[in-house]
């Protein structure tokens, strides 16, 4: 039971109390005040009370917070003839016997109004005993309104920062595929205007093929961090999957001069997706090719961590002998689009982070100028 309904349910609980209604500011003040909850249902508010609205600065309500006391329906000073016909046509029609204040540091929080069973005798003192909680009920309303306030504040933060962020992401990606899409016109261009030889038309229908995979490269990447989405969730050995990405990237790293070392592959099981493994895997060698020198070693790690209670880890390494990097650059190296290479798309770690947070799993980076870099995955046996 929240605050306002344990409010209305100490409200109704003598007899001689037909109905009570809760009013509260619309959002925070100077709002206006607003029924936000009847005795009975939620409709009983929407059926008699859709269009009360009270004004902060109304008589009655200015009444309420100085005086701070139960002030019944009529009354001896005639105060409730004083006020403004809005405010007692509201009394009027929810035949209200008697208003209770909650306020709270000189700030009126809310306030009840009750409406009696006919003219009962004991309607009044039962209105002075709710008085005696209305200080705690005001610092709980108070409370309350405070707490949708930063609610507020901070789903308004979320919401601007993350258009900042499909901001940054879109001049990005426009950066991205715009550079390929200019070299794919002027090639097609060249061609059709017979600017180009003949005989350069394969090369360029080549670069062509090879620029258009760069933009589905790009793009496929983009889809990977917007997917929201639980892997999918069946045995693997990520050794086998190492054997595989090393396979698959092996003619690369002949070209570059770079020897792939698996011998300290060891069985690592998890319960996991293995063509998004093998998709960080990948991502990892090549980026570990790339990074290293001609005549270099890239070395991969398998072994399963038994320390755990909760079933253990297998962990992943990847190590070159590359340049390192520095502690600024390792601290951006898994934003999307950034990157130190002038050809690279700053995507790829990226992914690799985002599909291991969906494991449920953590990547971490070490690395020194002129040391290296190693690459740590750790992901759970068992599904989580």
């Amino acid at each position: 039971m929240n605050t306002r309904d344990e409010i209305i349910t100490a409200a109704t609980a003598a007899p001689e109390v037909a109905d009570a209604w809760l009013f509260e500011p619309a959002h925070v003040a100077p709002a206006p005040f607003r029924p936000v909850l009847a005795s009975g249902s939620e409709s009983a508010v929407a059926d008699a009370a859709t269009d009360i609205e009270i004004p902060p600065d109304s008589l009655l309500l200015r009444w309420l917070r100085v005086n701070d006391v139960v002030l019944p329906v009529p009354d001896r000073s005639g105060l409730v003839d004083s006020l403004t016909p809005a405010d007692r046509g509201v009394l009027a029609r929810l035949r209200i016997g008697a208003c209770v204040p909650l306020v709270h540091d000189a700030n009126l929080a809310g306030w009840i109004a009750l409406s009696p069973v006919l003219s009962s005798r004991h309607f009044h003192a039962h209105a002075g005993s709710l008085k005696q909680h209305a200080a705690e009920w005001a610092a709980a309303l108070e409370r309350a309104h405070q707490d949708r306030a930063r609610s507020a504040r901070s789903e308004s933060v979320r919401r601007s920062n993350k258009l900042t962020v499909a901001g940054q992401v879109a001049a990005s990606i426009a950066h991205e595929v715009r550079n390929p899409l200019a070299a794919v016109r002027a090639m097609v261009q060249a061609i059709r205007t017979r600017d180009a030889p003949p005989a350069k038309h394969p090369q360029m229908l080549d670069d062509i093929v090879s620029e258009i995979d760069r933009v589905t490269s790009v793009l496929s990447e983009v889809l990977v961090l917007g997917r929201d989405r639980q892997p999918i969730q069946e045995p693997c050995d990520l050794a086998t999957v190492a054997r595989d990405a090393v396979e698959f990237c092996g003619s690369y790293a002949s070209g570059r001069e770079i020897r792939l070392d698996t011998s300290a592959l060891r069985p690592a099981p998890i319960v996991g997706d293995p063509d998004e493994m093998r998709q960080i895997f990948v991502n990892l060698i090549l980026n570990a090719c790339q990074a290293s020198p001609a005549e270099s070693t890239v070395r991969m790690e398998t072994f399963q961590d038994e320390r755990e209670a909760d079933g253990g880890w297998s962990i992943v390494r990847f190590s070159d002998a590359g340049a390192g990097m520095t502690p600024d650059v390792i601290a951006r190296v898994f934003e999307p689009f950034f990157s130190t290479r002038k050809d690279g798309g700053g995507l790829g770690l990226a992914v690799c982070r985002e599909i291991v947070q969906r494991h449920r799993g953590a990547i971490s980076i070490e690395s020194m100028p002129g040391a290296g870099t190693t690459v740590t995955l750790r992901l759970p046996r068992r599904s989580r």
